[in-house]
């Protein structure tokens, strides 16, 4: 399974990409919020830098989402808008909850997304 997802903390992405599927890790030369890609982090091989620009044609099978304006990227990079690549929240921790909780913020644009509850 090819996902995508933002490199947004370290350590639950740390554990996310442990997993066995391919990961598809946004990079842009600035780094950021939109493109921190692998930060220097020795992950597996399977923990792939893609250019924002490519993902159009990265036939990604899940997008997951940890924050709500990923959706809205994801979308503007032609990856989440095919019923192939549904859209998924993971449980959000206590001490790791963004501001905006994209667990509690049900998705009227893409009928795709999948919300999910959180831990309160």
């Amino acid at each position: 399974m090819k996902i995508l997802l933002w490199h947004v903390h370290g350590g639950w992405t740390d554990a996310f990409v442990r997993g066995a599927h391919e990961y598809l890790l946004p990079t842009t030369p600035e780094g950021g919020a939109w493109g921190l890609g692998r930060a220097g982090r020795d992950w597996p091989e399977a923990v792939r830098e893609v250019d924002p620009g490519s993902l159009r044609d990265a036939d990604v099978d899940l997008v997951v989402l940890q924050r709500t304006e990923e959706l809205a990227e994801a979308e503007r990079c032609s990856a989440a808008r095919s019923a192939r690549a549904p859209a998924a929240c993971p449980p959000c921790s206590s001490s790791t909850t963004p501001r905006a909780r994209p667990c509690r913020t049900r998705c009227t644009r893409s009928p795709g997304a999948t919300t999910c509850s959180s831990p309160t």
